[in-house]
């Protein structure tokens, strides 16, 4: 029989070559600390609210199966960047000891209390990249994430102060994968930067997903995720606007098909005074599940602060279920904060208008869907990238 790594019994044992890998990783406390939750935790259901839950059990993350690492490759041709492997970021000259330090203290290694999470936390491959101060981009940075297999990715993004840039991450697998990612960005002050996230992989693959922007003062930072194709997505945001007088711009857009299910939750935390977010989620499914969960939470220091969030579903057909979440958490009462939620479907008045100037039902319903991304698209500045990530969705929802 076939030896493996599950174990019911606390404090279990770890093979020497596992904790090897994990210790060449980095921060190897951490590693053990999250591969021994891993081994004794149960793979349960995620709770969303009364009666909404996402099941995990399907899944068989006690397998081993999940410790046989695929390729993570993480490349830009932009010279303006520079990004480093972990091991190429501790022994490069190109930075300074106390840089490299101030660097590994902001690398978010927090975990939720989950088994894929600690799964996460365990095997990630850290990769740094850093955008220099005072950088001026007039063309969209791309990097380009490639997975393999099972992949576990930790992109640590920082932002120099006074920069201005437009930077768009693809991750794209070439085979049915499961993946998790990891996203932090540190936006300094100063800086008006977008990051765009689109995630294009194999069908029936299976991504875990976590995007943590920091904003420091006076800065303004747009985040668009895309997503298409997975069997099952989930995704969280949490955005911590730090800073004095930053922004935070969160949208979300996705198109899920053909018993896909997709598990999203996203949360604005205002820190600092004179703070604004808008969070936005437009989903299209058809035969498909969507969990949508929003959070603007204000301290209590966030006072004359600003938060907005909608979130919209749009059903393609009878088999699509959409549950949409938005909650406020309010700790200063000098602030203005509203939410809404809407599930609607493709306004037949309207396909018949358009039938009437001789537009085909088909081609009618593919310009109706088009427009209900348009709100969340229309927050990219470039216009090659707003056509790649419609183009992306259309795409999918064409597919037979």
């Amino acid at each position: 029989m076939k030896e493996t790594l599950t174990t019911d019994v606390k404090n279990a044992e770890i093979k020497d070559d596992v904790k090897e890998k994990l210790i060449g990783k980095g921060f190897k406390n951490k590693r053990i600390e999250c591969f021994r939750k891993y081994l004794e935790l149960e793979a349960r259901e995620l709770k969303h609210g009364l009666g909404v839950d996402t099941d995990l059990k399907h899944l068989g993350l006690r397998e081993e199966k999940f410790l046989e690492e695929g390729r993570t490759i993480v490349e830009s041709k932009n010279k303006q960047i520079k990004i480093y492997a972990w091991n190429e970021f501790l022994e490069t000259t190109e930075l300074g000891k106390e840089e490299k330090e101030e660097i590994k203290g902001k690398i978010d290694l927090s975990v939720s209390n989950e088994k894929i999470s600690y799964l996460h936390g365990a095997m990630s491959n850290i990769m740094i990249c850093i955008v220099p101060e005072s950088t001026v981009l007039k063309k969209p940075v791309n990097i380009k994430n490639k997975v393999e297999n099972n992949s576990y990715t930790h992109l640590a993004l920082f932002i120099g102060k006074n920069t201005n840039a437009e930077i768009v991450l693809e991750v794209r697998s070439e085979e049915e994968s499961f993946f998790t990612h990891q996203t932090d960005i540190i936006v300094n002050e100063n800086s008006n930067v977008s990051f765009i996230q689109i995630k294009t992989p194999v069908k029936n693959s299976i991504c875990y997903s976590k995007i943590k922007p920091v904003i420091l003062e006076n800065s303004e930072f747009r985040l668009l995720v895309c997503d298409t194709n997975h069997k099952l997505l989930l995704q969280e945001v949490f955005a911590r606007l730090k800073g004095n007088n930053s922004s935070a711009r969160l949208s979300n857009i996705y198109l899920a098909r053909k018993g896909e299910e997709i598990s999203s939750y996203s949360v604005a935390q205002h820190e600092g005074k004179n703070t604004f977010s808008l969070m936005q989620s437009k989903g299209s499914l058809a035969s498909s599940k969507a969990v949508n969960r929003g959070l603007v939470r204000i301290q209590q220091n966030a006072s004359e602060s600003n938060g907005y969030q909608k979130l919209e579903s749009l059903m393609l057909d009878g088999d699509a279920r959409a549950i949409s979440i938005p909650d406020l958490e309010i700790h200063n009462d000098k602030v203005k904060c509203t939410h809404s939620a809407t599930t609607t479907r493709i306004d037949e008045e309207k396909v018949f208008y358009m039938l009437s100037r001789g537009i085909s039902r088909k081609k009618a319903e593919e310009k109706l869907i088009e427009g209900f991304y348009y709100p969340a698209l229309n927050e990219i500045k470039d216009g090659e990238v707003r056509a790649l990530l419609l183009n992306n969705l259309m795409k999918r929802l064409r597919e037979e």
